[in-house]
């Protein structure tokens, strides 16, 4: 078994480790070594899920000296890391994601990976704005592989306004966006107006009786990839 010191000091540079190493580091690893190893893009997949067990399994002591006193908890501060890095695996971002359900950082992170899970887009698609008339811009950040055409199909025909309001903004299908521009539902009428693919449907889209829907934006918002951002604002977060 390797000294703490040791331990440390490898854990700080895991891109030059092999990976067997990275992951007995990661078994064996107080705070410091595993918000080094965490912290790192090269982490690969298996020992960030061997960090991510530890954290479910041991909660705020996650990482704690047992021969250290009123040391503060890390656990947050790996999930952080853990749910936007490139190389976490669907589950492990998904189970970090349901230990911070209602925190928006997570919510975010979380769908805006690269390989964001249904469960990912669909809790940042039920996330509200602060009322009715306030759009959520949050929408155009998502692009994910799980975003397929038949899952906005779906989304426009459910039952809750918040699901049909993403898929008027990110269908690209024109007669779909047109039955969503009639949707009883104002922020859904609104989101389909700022769709770039809304085709014909301006034309009722113009004479809505609700004067944010004639003006919302007609010109759709790009819809970039946002993981990488998200990354840098968790490692920033853990080191102030």
């Amino acid at each position: 078994m390797l000294d703490r010191d040791t331990v440390d000091r490898l854990a700080r540079a895991p891109e030059r480790n092999a990976p067997l190493l990275n992951v007995a580091l990661a078994e064996e690893g107080t705070a410091t070594a595993l918000l080094s190893l965490a912290s790192s893009p090269a982490l690969g997949p298996e020992a960030l899920g061997v960090i991510g067990e530890r954290v479910a399994r041991e909660g705020e002591a996650v990482g704690r000296d047992p021969e250290a006193c009123g040391e503060a908890s890390i656990a947050v501060d790996l999930d952080r890391l853990l749910v936007a890095h490139p190389n976490a695996p669907d589950d492990l971002r998904d189970a970090a994601l349901g230990r911070h359900a209602d925190e928006a950082f997570f919510v975010l992170a979380a769908a805006c990976h690269p390989r964001a899970t249904t469960r990912a887009v669909e809790r940042a698609i039920d996330w509200p704005a602060a009322t009715a008339a306030h759009d959520r811009p949050w929408l155009a950040l998502l692009s994910a592989p799980a975003i397929t055409e038949d899952t906005i199909r779906l989304w426009s025909n459910d039952s809750s306004a918040l699901r049909r309001e993403a898929s008027a903004l990110l269908a690209t299908d024109a007669s779909a966006i047109a039955t969503l521009a009639r949707d009883p539902a104002r922020r859904v009428r609104r989101a389909a107006a700022a769709n770039a693919f809304a085709g014909e449907a301006r034309t009722w889209i113009a004479e809505d009786p609700a004067p944010d829907v004639r003006g919302s934006r007609t010109t759709r918002t790009s819809t970039p990839r946002c993981c990488s951002t998200i990354s840098r604002a968790a490692r920033s977060r853990r080191r102030a």
